[in-house]
């Protein structure tokens, strides 16, 4: 069974109102919308190279068990092939919004069946496997298959090839480094993606509500997943928060989700930041589109999660979590956290302090 939360924001906060594209920064200190003027200096900024945060050295992370060829590591395949062709759509958006090197952004992908939902990455296993997910791409990518004695071959001759293809593997992943990058790949490989609408019908538990007397906008978003079709059984997820904005940003951002996508939906995405191996919730993003984002920055998100049937809440099965922005979620990424541990170093286990890598990150 999935897990639902409702976010929403207690203290209102200001909103911050940007049409993005590569090369404007949003003004978050702005008390109301802004739409800044494209800067040179952060044109020229983010053509520069940028180095991400290294997350693991993997040096001493150990090789994988040999597979039979085809079959997939937990994953492994698809992240990368998710790194060498990212979706068209996360690819524009993330070059709409500028990031510091050490953050990143998490829209998620539309699964038919979510692994993790993005609304509750506060209490689910979002985090702890994407960090798997990373680890194992690394040891996956330090294993190769076995070699076969040739009939041809002497013993000796045959060692002898093992040994240089060794060595040879050893040259190429000694510098091997995980940074920022595929954490941020993973994460929205194994989410699930995060919409809002404001249309209104039976069974919809999205919410676009204004109140003009305190320039106060809430904004709510679900998912809602089946859980047994002939009672209208559902789990339902709702992620929500407050922000201050005037009337006509509003009415902007209403007209703006209604004029998106499929059905009037737009996507939500985080952006995190990383430091001392734990990511912190910088900001919320709202895209209608590639070229139009809003930034949100609420003091408190809600989660809220509950079960319905025949459309009517069933008692005893709510639950609610809230968190603030800036606050430090206790997972810490890096082989410490690893679920197989133990499997993943050499012997003796490498020295967890990581550094800066000296050379290119794969």
């Amino acid at each position: 069974m999935y897990t639902y939360r409702f976010l929403m924001a207690c203290v209102l906060c200001p909103c911050v109102l940007v049409a993005c594209s590569s090369g404007s920064e949003p003004e978050q200190e702005a008390a109301v919308a802004a739409k800044p003027k494209p800067s040179a200096n952060t044109s020229q900024r983010l053509q520069q190279p940028i180095q991400r945060p290294v997350i693991i050295d993997a040096a001493g992370v150990a090789t994988l068990t040999p597979v039979a060829e085809g079959e997939s590591v937990g994953g492994v395949d698809i992240l990368s092939d998710y790194l060498s062709e990212p979706n068209e759509v996360r690819a524009a958006l993330r070059k709409s919004i500028p990031l510091k090197p050490n953050q990143i952004l998490v829209f998620g992908t539309h699964h038919s069946k979510p692994q993790y939902l993005l609304s509750e990455f506060a209490e689910n296993d979002l985090f702890a496997a994407a960090n798997d997910l990373i680890i194992n791409r690394v040891r996956s990518l330090k294993t190769v298959e076995p070699l076969s004695k040739d009939t041809y071959e002497t013993t000796a001759q045959y060692q002898q090839r093992v040994a240089q293809r060794e060595l040879r593997l050893q040259a190429l992943t000694s510098k091997m480094q995980v940074d920022l990058e595929q954490l941020e790949a993973a994460l929205n490989m194994l989410a699930h993606t995060l919409t809002i609408s404001t249309s209104e019908y039976p069974g919809q538990y999205d919410e676009f509500r204004y109140d003009a007397d305190h320039q106060a906008l809430a904004l709510t978003a679900s998912y809602k997943n089946e859980l047994s079709g002939h009672r209208k059984h559902y789990a339902v997820s709702q992620f929500s928060f407050a922000v201050s904005i005037t009337p006509n940003d509003a009415k902007e951002i209403h007209r703006a989700i209604e004029s998106s996508g499929w059905l009037g939906q737009a996507n939500l995405g985080l952006v995190f930041n990383y430091n001392n191996q734990q990511l912190t919730l910088d900001r919320i993003i709202l895209a209608p589109s590639n070229d139009l984002i809003y930034h949100f920055q609420p003091d408190v998100v809600t989660v809220k999660e509950f079960e319905t049937e025949y459309g009517e809440l069933i008692e005893g099965t709510m639950q609610q979590h809230r968190f603030s922005l800036h606050q430090a979620f206790p997972f810490k990424f890096g082989l410490s956290s690893y679920s197989k541990v133990k499997q993943a170093f050499t012997s003796p286990e490498p020295n967890l302090e990581l550094s800066e890598p000296e050379e290119g990150v794969y």
